[in-house]
């Protein structure tokens, strides 16, 4: 099966953000797990939003839908780069989630999707989140759950070797529950890079995504 698709994810270099340019030019309305996040946000003028982890800028540029104001982060010039030409709209800058340059409580609304996995001091990520979030502020939050069946054949299309620790879905819950109180749960799928109907398969019974609404108090 990897030999129809060629896509091996094994660092953060050039190929491994262009590769995801290309394959985030699709409709997220028809992504359940994007679906979710953008409605749980749910973007408001006035709102100041942050993209922890921002990638290429395609799930920034989704979520405030040109309404909000928006800044993304991420440790790859690389996806700097492209974000920032892609999408002139929103501010990107080169961070560190474990050392934001941001004051405290900068921030009405933050997402970070498919991002805490890849960092090893997860805990520090989510101190520093937690600290630019403005009180009563919402974070929506993601990863893959990591004994579901969806992850397992996505890895077998799809080789991705630079995450550091996964969760199951009850674990993630607990852990963003250490720092933020939990609002809302879903199980749902990201999963957008094959074509129907295989994604079909992902999106309505092989469910690999554990997404909290949590809110600091």
């Amino acid at each position: 099966m990897k030999s129809i698709f060629h896509y091996k994810l094994n660092n953060y270099d050039e190929e491994y953000y262009f590769i995801y340019d290309r394959l985030n030019r699709v409709n997220f309305d028809t992504i359940p797990s994007f679906r979710w996040i953008k409605q749980q946000v749910d973007a408001q003028k006035n709102d100041y939003v942050l993209d922890a982890g921002c990638g290429v800028g395609h799930h920034l540029n989704y979520v405030c839908g040109g309404i909000a104001e928006g800044v993304g982060v991420d440790s790859s010039e690389v996806a700097i780069r492209i974000a920032s030409t892609k999408f002139p709209r929103y501010r990107f800058e080169k961070q560190d989630l474990q050392n934001l340059y941001f004051e405290d409580e900068k921030f009405d609304k933050i997402i970070c999707f498919n991002v805490i996995e890849h960092i090893r001091n997860q805990d520090l990520v989510m101190r520093e989140l937690k600290r630019v979030l403005k009180k009563k502020g919402i974070i929506v939050i993601g990863t893959n759950i990591r004994n579901s069946l969806c992850w397992k054949l996505y890895q077998m299309f799809i080789t991705e070797h630079t995450h550091e620790h996964e969760f199951t879905a009850e674990e993630f819950m607990k852990f963003v529950s250490l720092y933020f109180q939990v609002e809302k749960t879903a199980v749902l799928s990201g999963v957008f890079r094959f074509k129907p109907p295989l994604v079909w398969l992902f999106h309505y019974w092989l469910k690999g995504d554990i997404l909290v609404r949590g809110r600091k108090v």
